[in-house]
C-alpha cells in the first residue's frame, strides 16, 4: 500500500495520521544528506510552501554560504603559512649552507698560509743547523701531513654542520605539512559534521512544519511534502493509483466527500523542487 492510499483509508489527518506524516517524511533522511547541495543552487521552490518553510530554506542557504566562506579561508592562509614557511625554510638552508662553505675555505686557505710559514721556516731552521737532507725531508711529511689532517678535521665539522642544518630544515617542512594536514582535515570533518546538523533540522523542520495553516493532507494536494515523494518506491510500470482527499463542498457543511483522483506518479520531477534529481513527482493524471 502506497503512502497516499494508507492517508486515503485513514481519512483526514488525526494526531495519529500527523505523527504517521512525519515518520515517513523523516525516511527521506538520507537521500536529502545525498542531495543537500540541490539545495543551495535551486531557487525557491515555485509551488506552495508557508513562510516557515521558507525562512527555513533561506537560513539554510546562509548557513551554507557562510561555512563554505569560512572553509576557502581556512584553506588558503593554512596553505600560506605553510608556503611561507617553506620559503623561510629554504631561504635560511641556503644562506646557512653558503655561509659555512665561505668559512671552510677561509678557514682551509689561512692554516695552508700559516702550515705553509711555518713549515717553510721549520725546514730553514732544520737545515742550518743540523746540515741534513734526511731530516729536512722528514720535517716537511710531518707538515704535510699536519695539513691534511687540519683540512679533514674541517671537512668532518662542514659535514656535521651542514647535516644538522638540513635535519632541521626538513623536520620543519615536515612538522609544517603534517599540521596541515591536520588542519585540513579538522576543516572538513567539522564541515561534514556541521552539514549533517544542518540537513537533519532541516529535514526535521521540513517534516514538522505544515504546508498550509490547516495542516491537513487536503491542504497540501498534489504537493506531497517532498521529502514524503521519497518514500514512494520507484514506479517503473507507471502504476495508476487512487489519490483520495476529504473535500469540503462549495457552499455546504458536508465534510465527508471523499474525492478521488487517479494519479501516475513517475520519475519525472518537478522543477525548482527540494532534492529533485532522485524524488518523484506527479507525472500525468489519468
Amino acid at each position: 500500500m502506497k503512502f497516499d492510499d494508507l492517508v486515503a483509508e485513514l481519512g483526514e489527518f488525526g494526531p495519529y495520521q500527523k505523527r504517521l506524516y512525519f515518520i515517513v517524511c523523516l525516511v527521506g533522511i538520507p537521500a536529502a544528506l545525498q542531495t543537500l547541495a540541490g539545495v543551495f543552487i535551486q531557487a525557491t521552490p515555485d509551488h506552495s510552501r508557508s513562510g516557515a518553510r521558507l525562512v527555513v530554506l533561506v537560513v539554510l542557504k546562509v548557513v551554507v554560504v557562510v561555512v563554505v566562506v569560512e572553509v576557502v579561508v581556512v584553506v588558503v592562509v593554512v596553505v600560506l603559512i605553510v608556503v611561507v614557511i617553506v620559503v623561510v625554510v629554504v631561504v635560511v638552508v641556503v644562506v646557512v649552507v653558503v655561509v659555512v662553505m665561505v668559512v671552510v675555505v677561509i678557514v682551509v686557505a689561512v692554516v695552508h698560509v700559516v702550515v705553509v710559514v711555518v713549515g717553510v721556516v721549520v725546514i730553514v731552521v732544520v737545515g742550518a743547523v743540523t746540515g741534513g737532507t734526511v731530516v729536512v725531508i722528514v720535517v716537511v711529511v710531518v707538515i704535510v701531513i699536519v695539513v691534511r689532517v687540519v683540512v679533514v678535521i674541517i671537512a668532518i665539522v662542514v659535514v656535521k654542520v651542514v647535516v644538522a642544518v638540513v635535519v632541521i630544515a626538513v623536520e620543519i617542512v615536515v612538522i609544517s605539512a603534517v599540521v596541515v594536514v591536520v588542519v585540513v582535515v579538522a576543516v572538513v570533518i567539522a564541515v561534514v559534521v556541521a552539514i549533517v546538523v544542518v540537513a537533519v533540522v532541516v529535514v526535521v523542520l521540513m517534516c514538522a512544519l505544515p504546508n498550509l495553516p490547516n495542516d491537513t493532507y487536503a491542504s497540501q494536494g498534489p504537493w506531497h511534502d517532498d521529502l514524503v515523494n521519497l518514500s514512494i518506491p520507484w514506479n517503473d510500470d507507471d502504476d495508476i493509483y487512487n489519490e483520495c482527499r476529504l473535500r469540503r463542498i462549495p457552499g455546504t457543511l458536508d465534510n465527508d466527500t471523499m474525492s478521488c483522483d487517479k494519479w501516475v506518479y513517475s520519475k519525472d520531477p518537478f522543477k525548482n523542487t527540494f532534492v529533485t534529481d532522485v524524488r518523484f513527482s506527479v507525472h500525468s493524471k489519468m
